[in-house]
């Protein structure tokens, strides 16, 4: 949906909204105003996160650094970074609601991304609207079915029982 130049007039009268109004429920807004001394998130670094790998399925495990942000907690927004011609390209991933200890877990299934490096950013959402600092992934290669990407390798011969051309990829193990 792209707006027109009237829109587009109208809407930047506005300042953009910091908040993360878009995981809002009535549940979190009750309980905000009920907490309204509760811990908060907005530019606290809180999350830990760990990550396994499945061939392209990447899982991660989401949680608080400390306790105390729990109960505050509506989810984490997780935002997928990779890159394309050398610019880094940000997508958000998903969102996980948090349990009532803080703790999510996120599966992210990337093959259509091919064979490509992803990277993740982790922000924990609180019910109060705020963004913490995000937890930056290191960058994992994807690996489709069980061909890891160092199994790529260029050949320049062409093999008369593989028939392929000069300077093509081949599928080789080192």
């Amino acid at each position: 949906l792209i707006p027109n130049a009237e829109t587009q007039r109208f809407v930047a009268q506005f300042d953009k909204d910091p908040r993360a109004l878009q995981y809002v429920n009535d549940d979190a807004v009750k309980w905000a105003r009920a907490n309204s001394g509760a811990a908060k998130v907005a530019g606290q670094d809180v999350v830990a996160v760990t990550q396994s790998q499945d061939n392209s399925r990447i899982t991660l495990g989401l949680s608080t650094k400390d306790a105390t942000y729990a109960p505050s907690l509506i989810g984490y927004e997780i935002t997928r970074l990779t890159y394309a011609s050398g610019q880094q390209q940000k997508e958000v991933a998903g969102f996980v609601r948090a349990e009532a200890d803080g703790t999510a877990s996120f599966v992210d299934d990337a093959a259509y991304l091919g064979n490509r490096a992803v990277q993740y950013e982790v922000k924990a959402v609180d019910k109060f609207l705020n963004y913490s600092v995000g937890a930056v992934m290191a960058v994992t290669p994807l690996m489709i079915g069980a061909l890891r990407p160092i199994w790529w390798m260029r050949t320049r011969r062409m093999r008369a029982h593989r028939m392929r051309e000069p300077g093509t990829l081949a599928l080789m193990k080192r």
